[in-house]
């Protein structure tokens, strides 16, 4: 320890020319030289060897150059005779890209249990301020102004129709329809696609929410085997790419000016203004698109079919059939005209569909349907307006909620953990229902160095009353120690044994508690991981007169971490003495007191070279 402290203080002071060093060393702020020196790029991590990142290779090249002594640092890769790396290990080790930074920022119960008792601070604020939250707090502001220009946006749409509160029950029966319709075409699609042959007649959602009819041209499996060319792109939705289609024939309308052919609800009063569609095309004074859709496209099968030759109407080669394509169009404007539209087949027993969920919305559809057909709007003048300006407003609407949700604590990825750590408290009776701090709670404040929650437990259910000072020493050494031993963990007294089963029935307990409130918690991995023994016989020597030596050879845990731990033992003693004075228990105090006098002595305490 002390030979460390020298060496540090030796190179400072510029008195050590030439220092081997290890990682640890060489990323020292504080430690510059004039020249740094590289004899490998690889390095052990604990489990094997691996090359430098290159932000490790950055942090200790960057000692080289002393600030107010060298105006250059010097870099030196020098490695032995065939040991050098191949070149894309040195350029990806010299160019590579920096780490990335990421919080670590995380809720401990004692930090919780703090900031409730301020009422000036929020936890929601606190975890706003973090860095895993920095990337939504600089888009805060953005989304702040982006609300405010959709309120504005929202009342000018509100105010562009007259009377456009009276559409607003129809909008949400024909959004809700298209939703369903959209739900029960890709079920039909997907478990009865052989209706959808050749020539069936169908019902096909419109952009303005009407409806137009259509024909099938080629059929699923028909369509499957044509060549296709798919190019991957990003962003692109694999899923869309691979749901099955149907070619169809869709009929817009008339040049002659009649009413649109389209059906509930009837929104447009001219066909003609569709025809700007980039994709529509006109035959025979008839506007008419060929394109192909998923099954959300389609609002009802119908039961009629119309005679259809796919290789005429949609070949793989070559241009469609003129002639073939106006007779079709033709059949389909014969039903439209006549307001003769074929009955829509039903899922189950046209179909055969047996999916009860399927038939459950085709019957809330259908309910819809005739909730509109008897609507009071489709006499009213503007309806087309109003429900474009209902549509954009919808759409609106729904963007400014999610705005709403991220600048809201409801965003933020700590919260969900936050609110399952406050259900624990209240579980365990540190915080009451309101949110208020009892006292378990502001004893547990007192508690840095180890989980709170296991030393209050341990003091409330008086387990450190029975043992004398020594073996409250060693109990508490196990939640501070936190190396591996091989050697054999000796048994203790049996009031040490006593409150080591005491403690573990403990660590389960709050495990269970932690995992019913969904902390992703294994109640046994707790157990284990919140406690080790191995080093509780050596601190309870050390607790009773035996010297350094003689301890260390009891373990085969370095005599570094052997310090190091009964260093922070000291510190939980003092923590857990700070406890009973919270509570009022003298007794506790006392022996806690007389618990950090035995151990804190000797070398392990000796003040540092850097203090004196």
């Amino acid at each position: 320890f002390f030979v460390k402290e020298l060496t540090e203080i030796l190179f400072q002071r510029g008195l050590v020319k030439v220092l081997f060093a290890t990682e640890t060393f060489a990323m020292g702020v504080n430690m510059p030289a004039r020249s740094v020196v590289f004899s490998s790029i690889r390095k052990h991590d604990g489990q094997n060897f691996r090359v430098l990142q290159p932000g490790e290779y950055v942090q200790m090249a960057g000692r080289a150059g002393r600030r107010g002594l060298d105006t250059v640092g010097h870099v030196l890769l020098y490695f032995a005779a065939g040991e050098i790396p191949p070149e894309l290990e040195l350029r990806q080790l010299l160019t590579g890209a920096p780490y990335r930074l990421v919080s670590r920022f995380r809720l401990t119960f004692n930090m919780i249990l703090n900031l409730l008792r301020v009422e000036d601070l929020r936890v929601e604020d606190i975890i706003r301020h973090s860095f895993s939250e920095e990337p939504a707090a600089r888009d805060t502001q953005r989304m702040k102004k982006l609300l405010e220009k959709g309120k504005e946006t929202l009342k000018a749409l509100s105010a562009a129709v007259v009377h456009l509160d009276a559409f607003v029950t129809y909008h949400e029966l024909s959004f809700r329809a298209s939703e369903i319709g959209k739900m029960i075409g890709d079920r039909i699609l997907a478990l009865a696609p052989d209706a959808l042959c050749a020539g069936r007649l169908l019902l096909v959602h419109r952009p303005d929410r009407g409806m137009s009819l259509a024909t099938v041209l080629r059929s699923v499996s028909s369509a499957s085997f044509k060549p296709k060319l798919t190019i991957a792109s990003v962003g692109s939705s694999q899923s869309n790419a691979s749901a099955p289609t149907v070619k169809i024939l869709v009929l817009l309308g008339c040049f002659d000016g009649s009413e649109s052919i389209h059906y509930v609800p009837n929104i447009a009063t001219l066909a003609v203004e569709h025809a700007s569609e980039n994709d529509s095309k006109s035959l025979s004074g008839m506007f008419y698109q060929l394109k192909s859709v998923s099954g959300g496209s389609i609002a009802a099968l119908l039961d009629a079919k119309l005679k259809v030759d796919p290789n005429l109407a949609d070949p793989f080669r070559g241009s469609a059939d003129v002639g073939h394509l106006s007779s079709i169009l033709s059949q389909m404007r014969t039903f439209a005209e006549a307001q003769h539209i074929p009955r829509s087949l039903h899922p189950r027993l046209d179909l055969r569909i047996g999916d009860m969920e399927v038939e459950e919305l085709w019957t809330e559809y259908l309910g819809l349907i005739e909730q509109m057909q008897t609507s009071e709007c489709l006499g009213l003048v503007g309806l087309s307006d109003a429900m474009e300006v209902l549509d954009r407003h919808k759409h609106l609407a729904r963007k400014m909620e999610l705005l709403e949700w991220a600048v809201s604590d409801d965003s933020l990825q700590l919260l969900p953990d936050y609110l399952q750590r406050v259900h624990v408290l209240k579980r365990l009776n540190f915080v009451n229902e309101d949110g208020i701090v009892q006292l378990k709670g502001r004893a547990a404040c007192e508690v840095n160095t180890c989980d709170s929650l296991i030393i209050v437990e341990l003091v409330f259910e008086n387990v450190f009353s029975v043992l004398p000072p020594a073996e409250c020493a060693a109990l508490l050494s196990s939640l501070v120690f936190q190396e591996k031993t091989q050697t054999d963990i000796e048994p203790g007294s049996d009031l040490f044994e006593q409150g080591k089963k005491h403690l573990e029935d403990i660590l389960l307990a709050l495990g269970v508690v932690q995992s019913e409130c969904g902390l992703p918690i294994s109640p046994l991995e707790y157990r284990r991981m919140m406690a080790n023994f191995g080093l509780h016989h050596v601190v309870s020597d050390w607790a009773l007169g035996a010297p350094f030596s003689e301890i260390c050879q009891r373990t085969d845990v370095l005599e570094g971490s052997i310090v190091r731990t009964v260093v922070r033992l000291s510190e939980l003693i003092r923590e857990v003495r700070n406890v009973a004075r919270v509570i009022g228990d003298s007794l506790l105090y006392t022996k806690m007191e007389e618990t950090n006098a035995l151990i804190k002595r000797d070398i392990i305490f000796t003040a540092s070279l850097y203090i004196k």
